[in-house]
């Protein structure tokens, strides 16, 4: 059995906990075992599968105090649990450290992930050194680097990934986004949202996903369109304010915060309109399930990835123009067809997610074949 050590920060609804699950989900759990580490002691949403899946889930503090702690803790992990063939970090900046708990650990094979693809650096100096310092530990103590895109690999790892990165892309099951008419119009009727135009937005409520700019959307939307609502899908550290903010505007009838959801193929059934007008994003989850279930999307330029165009409904506007050529930009798409031949478009540009996991096996076989016969040779 091949052991694997997945580190994620948390198990809680979101793109890049999805991918990791993902691989729990999918892999061959005749050949594999997949573990999980988490920072903190909040038992989140995922979980329980993790664990119904066959897996452990091992808690430790979070980074942020003391990184020797944190590397420490990993260790312990490793140690107690282990042998652990293959660590694979998925935690951006926090890889270095992992990667030295995991080479000090002697395991063969360590693995660092981008998800994403900033275009501006957060933070001040103390925070850049930490940063540069990391990408130093991962590019020298890392035996791979996996990106969810070319630009989310060169923005972690650096302009050369291109040549010894993999790409894993952020893949669905395209067979999840079939939903029958009785279903969506159950699930209308549980919202309060029959014969409204229903626009969405999916993910995490963090300064980035933009939130408070689709109220202010919203605000004069219903103003031209008056059936329309919008449903944010997500919880994070804006949730609070974003609520605020829909309150103040008195757009508590026109927009509905839903909190986390398991249900997101059958939200996406009901929706004439994703939005996601994000500041930045790498390749985003949310956004292949748009296009998987043929739903019209309008998105923002720095948003949209090449790599996730799989269709033709795809709206990209700059958070440059102004506001009212997104609102209009709503309207017209709101009104849109659902675009057709959605699971075909997910199969052949490469999003199936059952054929990226089954690649993802063999890559982590290779791998630690690959190792083993070095360490031989060592010996």
């Amino acid at each position: 059995m091949v052991k694997v050590l997945l580190i994620t920060g948390s198990l809680h609804i979101g793109g890049m906990e999805t991918v990791a699950m993902n691989i729990a989900r999918y892999l061959d759990k005749s050949i594999f075992q997949i573990d999980f580490l988490v920072y903190g002691d909040t038992h989140y949403e995922h979980e329980d599968e993790a664990v119904a899946l066959g897996g452990n889930v091992f808690h430790i503090p979070f980074p942020h105090n003391s990184p020797f702690t944190f590397q420490r803790n990993i260790r312990s992990v490793i140690k107690e649990n282990g042998p652990y063939d293959i660590v694979h970090c998925h935690n951006l900046f926090n890889c270095g450290l992992a990667m030295v708990a995991a080479y000090k650990e002697n395991v063969p094979v360590r693995i660092s992930h981008s998800h994403t693809n900033r275009t501006k650096e957060l933070g001040g100096f103390v925070r850049r050194i930490y940063e540069n310092y990391s990408r130093m530990l991962m590019k020298r103590y890392s035996t791979d680097f996996f990106a969810c895109s070319q630009k989310a690999g060169i923005y972690l790892f650096g302009k050369d990934f291109p040549e010894y990165g993999f790409v894993l892309r952020n893949g669905v099951d395209p067979t999840k986004y079939n939903s029958s008419e009785q279903e969506r119009l159950k699930l209308k009727q549980s919202l309060g949202i029959e014969g409204k135009k229903v626009i969405i937005q999916i993910g995490t409520f963090d300064p980035v996903k933009n939130h408070l700019f689709s109220v202010q959307l919203m605000k004069e939307v219903v103003k031209k369109l008056s059936n329309c609502v919008l449903l944010f899908a997500g919880d994070g550290e804006e949730y609070s304010r974003v609520k605020e903010a829909v309150t103040k505007d008195g757009l508590e009838q026109n927009i509905i915060l839903l909190g986390q959801r398991s249900d997101v193929p059958q939200l996406l059934s009901i929706s004439d309109l994703y939005l996601m007008p994000s500041l930045y994003e790498g390749v985003s989850l949310a956004l292949v399930e748009a296009q998987t279930s043929g739903v019209p999307c309008i998105v923002s330029e720095t948003a949209c990835a090449p790599e996730v165009v799989i269709s033709d409904c795809i709206t990209s506007i700059s958070l440059e123009v102004r506001t009212e050529e997104w609102v209009n930009a709503i309207i017209t798409c709101v009104n849109k067809p659902r675009c057709p031949n959605s699971e075909e478009n997910v199969v052949a540009h490469g999003y199936d997610i059952r054929e990226i996991i089954t690649e993802l096996g063999e890559k982590y076989l290779d791998r630690l074949s690959q190792e083993k016969k070095k360490r031989e040779v060592m010996e």
